[in-house]
């Protein structure tokens, strides 16, 4: 993440974002793994794996954003 003037931009090379409150990061990070999450072999998300390490967490403390990509047909 980089910022030039009032400018914030930051650059994400495998599709996968994920935004957490402050107050839930050293929750989450005992839990995530992002080989469980991402099958890297076929880009599929694990959403059972991903609802599981967020149930203990409050509702709105963690976001996900997943752009699986061209390389497997997604269009925009």
């Amino acid at each position: 993440m980089g910022k030039r003037r009032d400018v914030c931009y930051f650059s994400s090379d495998t599709g996968l974002l994920v935004v957490i409150a402050l107050i839930a990061f050293v929750e989450f990070a005992k839990s995530f793994d992002y080989d469980q999450l991402l099958d890297t072999l076929s880009d599929n998300f694990n959403a059972e794996f991903w609802m599981r390490i967020n149930s203990h967490l409050k509702e709105g403390d963690v976001g996900l954003i997943f752009f699986p990509g061209f390389a497997i047909g997604f269009r925009v």
